[in-house]
Parts: structure tokens; C-alpha cells; sequence
């Protein structure tokens, strides 16, 4: 009823253009479901993280670098480098390891432009734990010691190295 307080056309558009808001309307839900499931794929679902045995790591030491699960940053995966050796893509909640057998000097361990030195290793420490974190004034990168770090890790997956990253 024209003139009452709740009346309002339905469309102003002719009869014909319904098909193309319908249209319109399914795409936008298809591209925004789309871009939500791009930035899942970037989150890690490989295995938990569990400790080597000492039997395994004989000598060798145990380095790992993880990142926890956030928003922001979740579309980029950087590449990470232990001793200048490309570890791989870090995702969205995730962690990379490598064992190195005989660690003697320093761990230099890059993401970006970031860098973190732990100068004369001790030998009785067989795990060295580095968070890297995203953030509005940049990135950063940070050595944890294993009681801190070791909750957080074991509540991650393995970085999937097939992920599709916005950034690199």
C-alpha cells in the first residue's frame, strides 16, 4: 500500500533484471568463499610437532622456527634459512625443523630481512626454538627457550610446502 509507513518495492528494476541480480548476487557468495578458502590454504595441516629421541639425534642438534596461527600476515609464507640453508616456506600455524649433526660456533637463523645469532652454542642444549611473528610495524623474529616454546610447537603442524602464499 503506497503511503503506509512499512511499504517498500521489492525492486524498481523491471522484471527482466532479477535473473542478473540473482546472478550477481551467487557470484560475489562464490568469489568471497573462494578467497576465504585461499587464505586456509596458507594455515598448516601437516603432522603435530613431537620431539626427536636422543637415540635419533645422537650429536645432532634440533633446530626449530614456528609461527603461530593469526590473521594478519596469513596470506604470506616467507622462506627461512638456518647457516644460509633454505629450511623452506614457513605457513600460517606452523613450524620447520632440520637437524644439524655437529653444530659448533654459532645458529644464524633469517626470515626476511630479519636475523637472529646465538653465538657459541651450548652443547648441552640439543633444541634451539625461534618464533617468527608478523606484525603492523614488521616482522619479527625471536630465539625462545624450550619451556616457553615447546607448548606453543606441540600444538602445530608441519609447514606444507605446497601451500599458495600471497607473499613469499
Amino acid at each position: 500500500v503506497p503511503g503506509a509507513c512499512c511499504y517498500r518495492p521489492v525492486s524498481n528494476r523491471p522484471l527482466l533484471w532479477r535473473p542478473v541480480e540473482v546472478f550477481m548476487n551467487s557470484t560475489k557468495l562464490i568469489v568471497g568463499a573462494l578467497f576465504i578458502l585461499s587464505l586456509s590454504s596458507c594455515a598448516s595441516s601437516g603432522p603435530k610437532y613431537q620431539a626427536y629421541s636422543d637415540e635419533f639425534r645422537k650429536n645432532a642438534v634440533e633446530v626449530v622456527v614456528f609461527r603461530r596461527a593469526k590473521t594478519l600476515g596469513a596470506g604470506e609464507c616467507p622462506n627461512v634459512f638456518v647457516n644460509e640453508q633454505k629450511l623452506g616456506k614457513l605457513t600460517n600455524g606452523s613450524y620447520l625443523r632440520i637437524l644439524i649433526p655437529s653444530l659448533t660456533g654459532s645458529l644464524v637463523v633469517r626470515v626476511y630481512e630479519r636475523e637472529v645469532v646465538v653465538r657459541a652454542v651450548d652443547e648441552t642444549q640439543k633444541r634451539y626454538f625461534f618464533e617468527y611473528a608478523p606484525g603492523y610495524q614488521g616482522e619479527k623474529l625471536q630465539f625462545l627457550g624450550e619451556p616457553s616454546a615447546l607448548p606453543v610447537v606441540s600444538e602445530l603442524g608441519l609447514s606444507s610446502q605446497s601451500a599458495i602464499c600471497a607473499r613469499s
